[in-house]
């Protein structure tokens, strides 16, 4: 295999370690290493890629990497006051469902991913 600038030849590879965790009911993944320690733009775009694809860390070789990666990975003010939001509107609720302030349906995996989030940001 040979990887492109995007490695989206790992993609399937790297979804399916999301969700065998899942499955599996462990905590989500830590993304891989990137070797290119030098170019920390390249760094934001993939880690924004592996956290889109459900990893909730990245593993670091070199100091210069550790601020990109945390900044990544902690949810920002409004994430966090979004899935607070979420959690008040399924407690609410009462019933497996429910509705967002922007009318869509919320049920317990997204709570799940609020809940994450929630301690992500140490809240």
């Amino acid at each position: 295999m040979t990887l492109g600038p995007d490695e989206r030849e790992l993609l399937w590879v790297r979804s399916q370690i999301v969700v065998a965790s899942a499955a599996a009911g462990i905590a989500p993944p830590i993304a891989p290493v990137s070797t290119d320690f030098r170019d920390l733009d390249a760094l934001r775009t993939s880690t924004e890629a592996l956290a889109r694809l459900g990893f909730v860390g990245r593993a670091c070789i070199h100091p210069a990497q550790v601020a990109v990666v945390n900044d990544v990975f902690t949810p920002g003010e409004e994430v966090v006051a979004e899935a607070r939001d979420v959690l008040a509107a399924m407690a609410a609720a009462g019933s497996g469902i429910a509705l967002d302030s922007r009318g869509r349906m919320l049920d317990e995996a997204v709570a799940r991913q609020a809940r994450l989030v929630l301690a992500r940001a140490g809240r």
